[in-house]
C-alpha cells in the first residue's frame, strides 16, 4: 500500500509522529522538572502559566518563565538543569504510550517515518535511547533544528525536507493545538489524539481525524488520507 491521493493528487508517503503527549507521556515530567525549578527560584508555577508555554519549546518556555516572573537566572542556565534532572527521573516517571510500537513498525513497511518535537536534542535522545525507538524513525527534527517552532510550520516542512517528500504528503499525529495548526499550515494531513486536550478543543483545529489512543488507529484508516 502506497497510501490514498489527498490535496494536488498527492499521495500519503510519510508517518510523521509528535513525540511528547503522542509517544510517550513525558509532559508530566517536563512540568515537574519545571515546577521544581521555579520553586527553588522562589516562584510558584500556576496552571495559567503552564497554558501558556504549552507546545513552546523549552528554550521559549524559560524565556517565557523568566521574563514572566522577573528571574534573575539566565534561561540557557535554568533549561540546563532541567535537562540534568528530567534525564535523572526520565526512566522512572516516563511510558510509551499503548499501541505507539505497533502501529510505529507497520507504518514502517508502508511509509517514510518521522519524528518532530519541539523538545530539545538532549531530551529527545535520552528518551529514544532509554525506550530503543530511534530505529523507527527515517529522519527527526527537533528544537535546535528550526527557527520558528510549532505553531509555524517550519517543522514539518524541515522533516518532510529530511524525508525528501512534500508536506502534503505527510500524514501528521498530534496532541497540541500548537502542533495541529503547525501541521496543517504546512499542507500536511492531522490526526489528533486526545491525550493532551479534550475533543472537543480539537475538534476547533480543523485536524483531519481525532482519536481518543493509538491503539485506535491501523495502518488501514491511513488508507482514508
Amino acid at each position: 500500500m502506497t497510501g490514498k491521493r489527498g490535496d494536488g493528487g498527492k499521495m500519503i508517503k510519510g508517518v510523521i509522529f509528535d513525540m511528547g503527549g503522542v509517544i510517550v507521556d513525558s509532559e508530566p515530567l517536563h512540568e515537574h522538572c519545571e515546577r521544581q525549578l521555579l520553586k527553588e527560584c522562589g516562584v510558584k508555577l500556576t496552571a495559567d502559566v503552564i497554558a501558556q508555554v504549552k507546545g513552546m519549546r523549552d528554550e521559549e518556555a524559560f524565556q517565557y518563565y523568566t521574563k514572566h516572573f522577573k528571574l534573575k537566572e539566565k534561561p540557557e542556565f535554568l533549561l540546563q538543569k532541567k535537562m540534568l534532572l528530567f534525564s535523572k527521573l526520565v526512566k522512572k516517571r516516563v511510558r510509551v504510550y499503548p499501541g505507539f510500537k505497533e502501529l510505529a513498525k507497520e507504518c514502517k513497511k508502508k511509509f517514510k517515518v518521522g519524528l518532530v518535537t519541539s523538545s530539545p536534542k538532549q531530551s529527545v535522545s535520552t528518551i529514544l535511547r532509554h525506550f530503543d525507538i530511534k530505529y523507527i524513525f527515517d529522519a527527526i527534527v527537533t528544537a535546535e533544528d528550526v527557527s520558528l517552532a510549532k505553531p509555524y510550520p517550519e517543522p514539518y516542512l524541515k522533516i518532510a525536507e529530511k524525508l525528501h517528500i512534500k508536506a502534503n504528503q505527510c500524514l501528521v499525529i498530534e496532541d497540541t493545538i500548537h502542533g495541529i495548526t503547525a501541521a496543517k499550515t504546512a499542507g500536511a494531513k492531522c490526526i489528533a489524539i486526545t491525550n493532551t486536550f479534550s475533543r472537543k478543543k480539537l475538534a476547533e483545529t480543523g485536524a483531519d481525524h481525532i482519536v481518543e489512543s493509538l491503539r485506535k488507529l491501523k495502518v488501514d484508516h491511513m488508507k482514508k488520507f
